[in-house]
């Protein structure tokens, strides 16, 4: 009897282990997730994040899509003889043990025709596809723009 006592939470943790290492986290975290307020009739909106990725290996992301929008793209900016224009990305990748960030100036996504207007505190679902297969999810809020400047303008 004195053994059992022993035995049995020894046999819970294990399985607990067992268990909880097929629950794994993604190795790509999404975080700090927004798109800045803009007025109705704007056709194009920008995302921005920062990726984390946790894997020993580079992930990349192919493709990204959002029932809120017809078209999500990911774009970046390149300055060039002082003029800014926006350069469709076919693949974004996220450096093992790393993060990237998609912020103002930069990398950025290019959400393309909403198919509603979208206020502070709006939350849009985007979904993106791996080279893996795998599949990422985040989501999105609508953030009024600061003012401060460094907000992203889009002229296409």
């Amino acid at each position: 009897m004195k053994l059992s006592r022993h035995i049995l939470p020894s046999v819970f943790i294990l399985l607990t282990g067992c268990l909880s290492t097929g629950q794994a986290a993604p190795p790509v975290s999404i975080e700090q997730a927004w798109i800045p307020e803009a007025p109705p009739v704007v056709s194009v909106l920008a995302g921005y994040m920062t990726l984390k990725n946790a894997d020993t290996r580079t992930a990349t992301i192919m493709a990204a899509s959002s029932p809120a929008f017809g078209r999500v793209e990911i774009h970046r900016t390149v300055i060039k003889d002082g003029m800014a224009s926006m350069q469709q990305q076919s693949s974004l990748d996220i450096p093992a043990g790393q993060s990237v960030q998609l912020k103002p100036g930069g990398l950025h996504l290019m959400l393309i025709e909403p198919k509603k207007p979208l206020k502070q505190d709006d939350v849009v679902d985007v979904q993106f596809q791996m080279k893996d297969g795998s599949q990422l999810s985040a989501r999105f809020t609508v953030k009024r723009n600061s003012g401060a400047g460094n907000e992203h303008q889009h002229h296409h």
